[in-house]
């Protein structure tokens, strides 16, 4: 897919290298950054299942 766009944008203003930039670029936000926050979302449900299962196990 990348080597169409390289094929088809490529031309006389814009370089082979600021096309790959910018599809590197397209690929960190749109898989990467996703990726992190749900990370980050599990982490913290998690941690907080964790905290409710000590104070649960605490009150037996």
């Amino acid at each position: 897919l990348e080597a169409v766009f390289i094929a088809l944008l490529a031309g006389e203003h814009t370089s082979k290298g600021t096309i790959i930039a910018a599809l590197l670029a397209y690929r960190v936000l749109y898989y990467f950054i996703p990726l992190l926050l749900a990370l980050i979302c599990y982490l913290l449900l998690e941690s907080q299942a964790k905290k409710l299962r000590a104070k649960n196990e605490a009150a037996m």
